[in-house]
C-alpha cells in the first residue's frame, strides 16, 4: 500500500530494477499507522517480471523511496513528467515509442532551449562521473537521434537497430542518471541542479 500517485511509486520502483517492471496494484491513504482508504487496481498489461539489482536490500530500497519523496516535495511535483515517461518506457521496454519516452524522461532533467542534443548527451553523461562517460554520451546521442526521427516522422528503423544491442546499457545509464538527480534534489534546488549540469561539462 502506498500514499502517492501511482506512477510516481512505479517510477521509484522502476529505477531500482535492472529489467522488467513492477506495477502498483494497491494504493492507500495512510495517516500514521491508520489506513483510511484503499484502492485495488487491475493491471491488464503483462510486462516482464522485475529483476532487482542484487545489492538492493530492504533497507536500501526503503531509504531510496524516502529520498525520492523528499526530492518530489522539493521539486514541487515537477518529477511528474520524468516519472510518467520512465514508467511508460519501463512497461514497453525496447520499442521505438518506449525509447522516445525514455528520451523525454531524461530530457526533462536538462530544461535547455539551446544546444539540446549536445547538452542531453554530454552533460547527462558527465554528471554520472563514470569512467565510461564518453560511451554513455554516445548512447544518449543515439537515443536522441532516434527520438528526433520518430517525432519528425522520418524513417527511424536504422536508428532503432543501432540502439537495440545496447538497450541494457542504456537502461543502466538512465537509472544512474535518474538516481543521481533524485539524490541531488533531496538537498539542492532546481537552479543548483542546472548549475551542476553546466559545471560538469568542465570537470
Amino acid at each position: 500500500m502506498f500514499l502517492c500517485d501511482r506512477p510516481l511509486v512505479e517510477f521509484a520502483l522502476a529505477v531500482l530494477t535492472v529489467s522488467g517492471f513492477e506495477p502498483v496494484t494497491t494504493v492507500a491513504i495512510l495517516n500514521a499507522s491508520t489506513c483510511s482508504d484503499a484502492l485495488q487496481r487491475s493491471y491488464r498489461e503483462k510486462p516482464e517480471s522485475p529483476s532487482f539489482a542484487k545489492k538492493v536490500v530492504k533497507s536500501a530500497a526503503s531509504t531510496w523511496v524516502r529520498h525520492f519523496f523528499t526530492a518530489r516535495r522539493k521539486t514541487k511535483d515537477k518529477l511528474q513528467i520524468t516519472a510518467d515517461r520512465f514508467v511508460r518506457y519501463s512497461r514497453q521496454s525496447t520499442s521505438p515509442d518506449a525509447l522516445v519516452d525514455l528520451c523525454i524522461c531524461l530530457e526533462s532533467l536538462i530544461e535547455s532551449q539551446t544546444e539540446i542534443s549536445f547538452r542531453f548527451a554530454t552533460s547527462l553523461a558527465k554528471v554520472t562521473r563514470n569512467k565510461k562517460a564518453e560511451e554513455i554520451s554516445d548512447l544518449l546521442s543515439d537515443l536522441y537521434d532516434l527520438r528526433s526521427k520518430v517525432v519528425h516522422g522520418t524513417d527511424s528503423s536504422k536508428a532503432h537497430k543501432k540502439i537495440e544491442p545496447n538497450v541494457a546499457r542504456l537502461r543502466l545509464a538512465a537509472r544512474s542518471i535518474l538516481t543521481i538527480y533524485v539524490l541531488f534534489m533531496t538537498e539542492h534546488t532546481k537552479e543548483e541542479w542546472k548549475k551542476h549540469l553546466s559545471s560538469s561539462l568542465f570537470a
